[in-house]
């Protein structure tokens, strides 16, 4: 990605809001065992990096070390159609420092205050006389707001119509694909009226067409029959081809 692009996605409001206030980034890695991890951490954003702090024997900060490779989310904790995050790439850098780290009480301090907070200093300078200070620059970042329209490029192509909807059986009505945070984003984009007809009307058949599928398959054979109920007095029950 670009330095341009990098600093757009970013630079989004949303997503300073995210790195400025939201509690926890969810981390991924790979585990020295080949298999990836997803761990759920606070984290201090400098302004160039994303700072996450542990302890010398933490898993994580020997997986690390030796595949730097991360991929972080940070998102919002409200209803889907409000759904924000923030996606982001990039390599870890480890560091030991004495103590406890500057931005491991900076984190805390997102989320506790007064004397919360001092009690909690008072027991981490108690615990650690070291830590792994674990920071992330991004190489790559997508900020996603499914309530502004915001979205990945294949929910962009489905909302303006340019891909087709399957329907599950091969034939009748296209399937219900539309959640409500997508239909929403339909209207909030300004996408085309019939982008917005196409939503409504694929729901509107899904609530009108009832449809029940039973298929039965003889050794040797790849004919089954389906059978469907229909309004319009037509039995396609004859064999189809599976």
């Amino acid at each position: 990605m670009r330095p341009d692009e990098l600093a757009q996605e970013l630079g989004q409001p949303g997503a300073r809001e995210l790195l400025r206030s939201a509690p926890l980034v969810r981390l991924a890695y790979d585990g020295t065992d080949g298999f990836p991890r997803v761990v759920p951490c606070g984290f201090f954003w400098t302004g160039e990096a994303i700072v996450v702090c542990t302890a010398t024997t933490a898993p994580k900060a020997g997986a690390l070390a030796a595949r730097p490779h991360v991929a972080v989310t940070i998102d919002s904790a409200g209803t889907s159609a409000a759904a924000q995050s923030l996606l982001v790439r990039g390599m870890a850098r480890l560091d030991t420092v004495d103590g406890v780290a500057d931005e491991y009480l900076q984190a805390a301090a997102m989320t506790m205050a007064g004397a919360d907070l001092a009690g909690f200093e008072q027991s981490v300078r108690a615990t650690y006389d070291r830590m792994v200070r674990i920071a992330i620059t991004p190489s790559w970042a997508r900020f996603f707001d499914f309530s502004a329209g915001r979205l990945p490029g294949y929910l962009q192509k489905l909302v303006a119509g340019d891909e087709p909807t399957p329907h599950p059986y091969g034939r009748g009505p296209p399937a219900p694909l539309w959640p409500p945070a997508v239909a929403n984003a339909a209207n909030a984009t300004g996408a085309p009226s019939r982008t917005r007809r196409r939503i409504a009307s694929a729901q509107a058949s899904a609530d009108e067409v009832d449809v029940s599928t039973s298929r039965s398959y003889t050794p040797g054979s790849c004919t089954a029959r389906s059978h469907r109920k229909t309004t319009s007095g037509i039995d396609p029950s004859g064999p189809v081809v599976a």
